[in-house]
């Protein structure tokens, strides 16, 4: 494969399946925006627009910050625009619940993932 055309950093769609398919990894991009741009607002044509959180420190501070940073009603991100009128439920998993529905359910799960029950598996 050839390796893959620079393309500017602030419209890479870091989500897009396609892109990685056909450009590869966009390392540039995410080093740019660490640097840059650590708090994006990527807009999207098609599908969900979404915020890009680059920075590790960021990261760990929002996930730590359920009060603020909601997962629900909606952390799916949606690749193509739905047909007029569609209703789409996803499924709720545990990544996508906040507290206290998320601790009562990872309790439920947590025991099934110790590195003992794993290594069973």
């Amino acid at each position: 494969m050839a390796a893959p055309a620079t393309q500017d950093p602030t419209t890479v769609d870091l989500i897009d399946p396609d892109y990685y398919v056909e450009q590869g990894y966009p390392h540039e991009a995410w080093t740019w925006l660490r640097e840059n741009d650590p708090v994006r607002f990527i807009e999207r044509d098609k599908g969900s627009s979404y915020w890009a959180i680059t920075r590790h420190d960021d990261i760990m501070a929002i996930s730590k910050d359920p009060a603020r940073f909601l997962n629900e009603p909606m952390l799916v991100l949606e690749f193509e625009d739905r047909p007029e009128g569609a209703e789409f439920q996803a499924p709720q998993t545990l990544i996508q619940m906040d507290p206290p529905k998320h601790n009562a359910f990872r309790q439920l799960v947590s025991r099934r993932f110790t590195p003992r029950a794993l290594k069973k598996i």
